[in-house]
């Protein structure tokens, strides 16, 4: 069984030692797929909470461009497609320079890591009721905070041994994902 505070606590401190033991879980390809969907919900659910304390005018729909609005089922397919094709080029990217990661360990990974960016998002916006200055350095303490433990992360998936191989997985898998977002946006946008 999995201590979730527990290995949520850790996270922020030992990230590397968290991945070593979510990896070693030896999770089946159907569970790390509904860990996945659990992850995309959460992302979509903290995205939207978020918004609610934001934006008071329609907390339904989140702005992503110049006249282009989402809902809720948009953003989720989004979220979803990025983090696949992340996780796909990651594990791909990270296997040319030299690294053991498969797509379900980078798939675990960023499942944990939108975990971690879920309970990171809840405790901002809690902060944005009490005072927003403290909640927008929050958010910074949170970007740099969570870019640290993917790093690690990811570096762990691999068996790096450097966090640089780990830093070019990361960004060129990220590109790749950024791209294939921008598809799906398009997508929507000539759908609407």
């Amino acid at each position: 069984m999995i201590d979730l505070t527990r290995l949520t606590l850790d996270t922020p401190r030992d990230p590397k030692s968290v991945a070593e033991h979510l990896l070693g879980l030896g999770l089946l390809r159907p569970q790390i797929i509904s860990l996945f969907a659990v992850s995309v919900c959460l992302s979509v659910i903290s995205l939207f909470v978020s918004n609610v304390s934001m934006n008071g005018d329609n907390p339904f729909v989140i702005i992503v461009g110049p006249g282009l609005v989402m809902g809720p089922l948009p953003v989720a397919i989004m979220i979803f497609v990025m983090t696949l094709v992340s996780a796909l080029a990651s594990s791909r990217i990270g296997r040319m320079f030299g690294g053991q990661g498969d797509f379900n360990a980078l798939l675990i990974v960023m499942s944990w890591l939108q975990w971690m960016q879920f309970v990171f998002q809840m405790l901002s916006t809690l902060l944005s009721f009490v005072s927003i200055a403290l909640s927008g350095l929050a958010s910074l303490v949170i970007f740099v905070l969570t870019l640290w433990i993917f790093v690690a992360m990811v570096e762990r998936a691999h068996g790096f041994e450097s966090a640089l191989k780990s830093i070019v997985t990361i960004v060129l898998g990220s590109s790749v994902a950024g791209v294939s977002v921008g598809f799906v946006a398009i997508m929507f946008a000539g759908a609407m």
